[in-house]
C-alpha cells in the first residue's frame, strides 16, 4: 500500500467522530463548545451554562473506558507491526487493568453506582468502538498509524473530560483516583502521539 493510501486511511478514523458531532449540532442547533469533551453529553445545566457531571456517571464512563483500553491493548499487542506499538499495547493493558481495579474499589467504598452510564455517553462509546472496529481491519503500517491516532484522540478526550468535570467530583475516593490516573493518561497520550509521528515518517 502506498503512503498516500496509508495517510488517507488514518485520517478517516477520527473523522467518524467529527461527522457524528456535526450531525448532532445540525439536528439540535447547538453551538460547539471549544473545550467540551465528546464524553460529556447529556449533562445537567446549572448556573449560566455551566455543566455538572455526577460521580456515578463519571465513574461509569471511566470504568467503560478502562475496559475499552484493555481490549485495544490486547489488539495492539497481537497485531502491531512494530515493537513500539506492541509494547504500547501491553502497557495499556497493564495500566488500565490496575486503574480499573482501583476505580472499582473506590466506587465500592464510597457507594458509587458504577452502572450509571447515561444514554448519550453510551452513544459516544459506541462511536469509539466503531473507530476501533475500523482499525481492526487494517494491517501493517496502516494498523499502527490508525491505532496510534485513535489512542491519541481517545486519551485526549478523557483528559478533557476530567479537566471539565473534576471540580464536580464529591467522592474522596474518586478524587484520589483521578489524581493518580491523570499522569498515566498523559503518558499514554504522549506515547500515542510519538507513535503516530513515527508511523507518519515511515509512510513518507
Amino acid at each position: 500500500m502506498n503512503a498516500r493510501a496509508i495517510l488517507f486511511a488514518a485520517a478517516l478514523v477520527p473523522g467518524i467522530a467529527l461527522a457524528a458531532e456535526k450531525s448532532t449540532q445540525a439536528a439540535t442547533g447547538a453551538r460547539p463548545d471549544p473545550i467540551a469533551s465528546p464524553y460529556t453529553g447529556n449533562t445537567t445545566t446549572v448556573n449560566k451554562g455551566d455543566e455538572k457531571m455526577s460521580d456515578a456517571r463519571l465513574a461509569s464512563m471511566l470504568h467503560r473506558v478502562n475496559g475499552m483500553e484493555i481490549e485495544a491493548g490486547q489488539l495492539a499487542s497481537k497485531h502491531g507491526a512494530t515493537a513500539g506499538v506492541k509494547d504500547f499495547g501491553k502497557k495499556l493493558m497493564a495500566d488500565h487493568k490496575a486503574a480499573d481495579h482501583k476505580l472499582l474499589a473506590a466506587a465500592k467504598k464510597d457507594r458509587i453506582d458504577i452502572d450509571s452510564l447515561a444514554p448519550a455517553d453510551k452513544a459516544k462509546l459506541d462511536i469509539d468502538m466503531k473507530k476501533m472496529d475500523q482499525v481492526k481491519t487494517m494491517k501493517g503500517a496502516q494498523f499502527d498509524q490508525g491505532f496510534a491516532s485513535v489512542m491519541f484522540n481517545g486519551h485526549d478526550d478523557v483528559l478533557n473530560m476530567l479537566d471539565k468535570h473534576e471540580g464536580d467530583v464529591q467522592s474522596p475516593g474518586l478524587k484520589s483516583w483521578i489524581k493518580d490516573a491523570r499522569p498515566v493518561l498523559e503518558h499514554h497520550k504522549q506515547t500515542a502521539d510519538k507513535l503516530r509521528g513515527e508511523t507518519r515518517a515511515q509512510a513518507r
